[in-house]
């Protein structure tokens, strides 16, 4: 018998700088929407992309260590790769790397030194 609870979602807490929507909006060019904005102008937002969760915070919300790197898996990296040339996230210089450890992976610089990083594992 398992008697742990489930964890059914990891919502991460990610620096905004002083301009939350300008942040939220490179989120929203990756398929992110907005789903709860506090105060105004916003010094939190929480973008929501399947069941990838961030917690957008304005700079003086909440100390928080930099970089910060946050992997997020996807079902299909070419596609995304695609999704992203097309709302200028990236350019045609960036690539997807196939790394050592088993993973096809696309690194995105975000507003305020984070690294996302999407990734898929080889077959």
């Amino acid at each position: 018998m398992n008697n742990l609870t489930k964890f059914t979602k990891i919502s991460l807490l990610v620096p905004a700088g002083e301009n939350v929507r300008e942040t939220v909006s490179f989120y929203e060019k990756l398929g992110f929407k907005v789903i709860h904005t506090e105060k105004e102008p916003p010094r939190l937002a929480v973008v929501q992309r399947d069941t990838a969760e961030f917690f957008l915070c304005h700079q003086n919300y909440q100390q928080l260590g930099q970089p910060i790197n946050i992997r997020i898996m996807v079902d299909d990296i070419e596609l995304f790769y695609r999704e992203c040339l097309a709302q200028n996230v990236i350019d045609s210089t960036t690539t997807i790397q196939e790394r050592p450890w088993g993973t096809k992976e696309l690194e995105i610089a975000a507003p305020m030194s984070v690294n996302l990083v999407f990734y898929t594992f080889l077959n």
